[in-house]
């Protein structure tokens, strides 16, 4: 943890020495296409679940070569089974999991 406020401290430090003429912004939009499963202990096989998902991105350069990037994307991930069984139930249930997520990765 104290390397991580270390290094905060030296990318502010940067920041904020870098001229006000050097940054640029650059948006952009983001379409993803996902295929996902699950894997573990498990009775049941689990294939793929195709997904689409969404994002934005910002980047700020703050020098030629250093840019920062934080993004927002919507995705869905998950998978799907025609094999689940269930204590009690004697034949296999078909079975799909849809896991929606709201990632905010920062890029440098």
């Amino acid at each position: 943890m104290r390397s991580f406020h270390i290094a905060w401290l030296a990318l502010a430090g940067l920041t904020l020495h870098t001229p006000a003429f050097a940054q640029e912004l650059e948006a952009g939009l983001h379409v993803v296409v996902n295929a996902a499963t699950f894997s573990g202990e498990s009775e049941a096989d689990f294939s793929y679940r195709g997904a689409f998902g969404a994002g934005l991105s910002l980047g700020v350069r703050v020098t030629e070569n250093f840019l920062v990037q934080p993004e927002v994307r919507y995705i869905v991930k998950g998978g799907k089974t025609e094999d689940a069984v269930i204590e009690g139930i004697s034949s296999p249930l078909r079975a799909t999991f849809a896991i929606a997520y709201v990632e905010v990765p920062v890029l440098l």
